[in-house]
């Protein structure tokens, strides 16, 4: 029997590095069916513990751009942002410091007059668009950009302090790199053009910490997805307004994330139409570290640069996925707490007492919270339809997998406590 391509790769890596990072992936499963088109963009959205994917659309956006995949996989069109053209690429405000208001998305776009010119746009401005409350406010758009200004696909706010909590953003065809001020809700404040580079496709801020980022620290990490693979990461400093550009062996580099403590990973697998994820759990030890996504090939690593090093090192990430399942293409990760069917979310809103099993379900009891409020597990099935689960989703009838969430705490141990007072229990 011929061994596989996957089986291959295995070998490679492992002779590579014996002591590497595996990777054990699943592929989500869609409650409805495929996602609309193609899935390019994810990040997690903290209003609603949920991921929020993007669809790659070559027609004008219909019927929507942005998807929500709630922890039973139904698709929920999370606004009725349309229109916009291409790998739509997007990033979730987080809370920490500054004027951003966490769970607002800002989508990057470019005008466009017809499908016919839409990779050689007559006015190829690009610009920001700004989706909040909730999906139901769009400013489209917020920020505006000269012309020459290609399509903006890259978005990150800096959660650090290094950038003074700015917004940058990077062009896709022209690689320029733009600091954005906040401004308003309406429309954003003053953009300063930083530097050009590769095309680009990713950016990251890197914290300011020295013994665990070494000479990464404190920079803007730029990935670009096309030209020579010697220079696909660009390192920009702050400080100096200095860019170093350095080699991949890949052809580009997708994504750039910092692993997240007690958070699942969701990586777009684009040429497949699906999501693939991975437990928390497997990454124990690798908190904080950098995860690089490439798309050509669908590979994973870890990035470091060793005070030691004369320049970065990437790690290769052995992937398993299941039998049968074709790992094609990576496009964007993101780590979240969030759960979807068949990976338990990394911590619940609530201790829930799992009564006897009978039949193909597991029925709970539920906990009365605040008011008459009562919630119930979203990773079980056959609840009834007047119930809540804990983040705020309509229980819907199907077959969700029944997984026991908070398992074997009675409510002597965790007795009818709301979300306030029981926050954040993970599963051990």
């Amino acid at each position: 029997m011929w061994p596989t391509p996957e089986s291959i790769f295995l070998i490679l890596i492992a002779s590579i590095c014996g002591h590497c990072l595996t990777l054990n992936v699943t592929q989500v499963t869609y409650r409805n069916g495929g996602l609309w088109h193609y899935p390019t963009g994810i990040d997690y959205h903290s209003p609603t513990n949920s991921i929020i994917t993007s669809a790659y659309t070559d027609n004008l956006g219909q019927p929507c751009n942005l998807m929500r995949l709630d922890a039973l996989g139904n698709q929920i069109p999370y606004s009725n942002l349309t229109m916009v053209p291409g790998e739509v690429m997007f990033h979730i405000v987080r809370p920490s410091p500054g004027p951003w208001t966490p769970g607002d998305v800002f989508v990057g776009s470019v005008f466009f007059t017809s499908i016919s010119n839409l990779s050689k746009a007559l006015s190829p401005n690009g610009y920001i668009i700004r989706v909040a409350d909730l999906g139901q406010t769009v400013i489209k758009p917020w920020c505006q950009f000269p012309p020459g200004v290609y399509r903006i696909i890259a978005l990150t706010i800096d959660e650090t302090g290094v950038f003074n909590y700015s917004m940058i953003v990077g062009a896709d065809l022209t690689g320029l790199i733009y600091r954005v001020e906040y401004g308003n809700d309406t429309n954003c404040g003053n953009w300063t053009l930083l530097t050009q580079t590769l095309a680009c496709e990713s950016l990251l801020i890197v914290p300011p910490d020295a013994g665990r980022y070494g000479r990464l620290a404190g920079k803007l990490l730029i990935g670009s997805h096309s030209g020579s693979s010697s220079a696909l990461l660009t390192v920009y400093d702050p400080v100096t307004g200095n860019t170093s550009k350095f080699a991949y062996t890949q052809q580009t580099i997708e994504d750039i994330d910092i692993i997240v403590p007690k958070a699942n990973l969701f990586s777009v697998n684009g040429e497949t139409n699906r999501i693939l994820s991975a437990d928390w759990r497997q990454f124990d030890g690798y908190e904080g570290q950098l995860l690089v996504t490439s798309e050509l090939p669908g590979t994973l690593s870890l990035l470091s640069w060793p005070a030691n090093a004369s320049a970065p090192v990437f790690t290769p990430i052995a992937v398993v996925p299941p039998a049968g399942t074709y790992i094609g293409t990576f496009e964007q990760s993101a780590f979240a707490p969030a759960g979807v069917v068949g990976l338990l979310p990394s911590w619940f809103d609530l201790c829930l007492e799992l009564s006897t099993t009978t039949g193909p379900s597991v029925p709970i009891t539920p906990f009365t919270l605040s008011g008459s409020a009562q919630a119930v597990s979203q990773y079980l099935y056959n609840q009834p339809p007047n119930l809540k689960s804990y983040n705020g989703d309509a229980l819907l009838p199907g077959a969700a997998p029944s997984v026991p969430a908070c398992p074997r705490l009675s409510p002597s141990v965790c007795p009818r406590l709301s979300p306030s007072v029981c926050p954040r229990l993970s599963p051990s």
